[in-house]
């Protein structure tokens, strides 16, 4: 990996900061350089929220991403808004819990997570579907191991919500644990 830009979208209150703040921390902890660049309507909760994460190994020159290798759609309007953002041979993973149906331009891969329900269905929590989202994010694009992420959640939950750490923690896995459970294997 030289460098990858992400670009984390939908309404406040889905968490969208929140995965671009574990993704970037993660990233950070092991040694990446990382830029992180958020940006929200004046009310928060219900209104839009994005933030780019910018990932490399080398020097990042400017945190401003015209074209992104991964967009995480969390809602329909952050998907008809940002898509034509993604690279060709980029990835979208689309919240299929709220966007049924996406076709996307030739050569880019959509996964579809419907994280909400994951998040119900495994940990009876859906204030996790972010962190369900973010470990389908985690698991297919390969850009860090998953044991790199609890020391990013113990930084980032320390000192407000220490209870908050090991159920994020094991949202991170809840995907990966899915298709292992459909597949047999992955």
């Amino acid at each position: 990996m030289s460098i990858k830009r992400f670009l984390f979208a939908g309404f406040g209150g889905q968490g969208v900061l929140l995965m671009g703040q574990i993704l970037s921390y993660g990233a950070m902890l092991s040694g990446k350089e990382v830029s992180f660049m958020p940006s929200y309507g004046p009310e928060m909760r219900g209104g839009t929220a994005n933030c780019t994460v910018i990932i490399s190994d080398e020097i990042i020159a400017s945190p401003i991403a015209s074209h992104v290798d991964v967009l995480v759609a969390m809602n329909g309007s952050s998907l008809q808004r940002f898509g034509e953002l993604v690279k060709d041979n980029g990835v979208i993973f689309i919240n299929s819990g709220m966007i049924q149906e996406y076709n996307p331009k030739a050569g880019i891969k959509v996964i579809p997570v419907d994280c909400k329900k994951l998040a119900a269905q495994v940990l009876h929590n859906e204030k996790v579907a972010n962190v369900v989202m973010l470990g389908a994010v985690l698991r297919e694009t390969g850009i860090l191991e998953t044991n790199q992420w609890k020391p990013a959640l113990e930084a980032m939950f320390q000192e407000k919500r220490q209870g908050m750490i090991e159920i994020n923690y094991q949202a991170l896995k809840v995907y990966e644990d899915s298709l292992r459970e459909t597949s047999g294997k992955i």
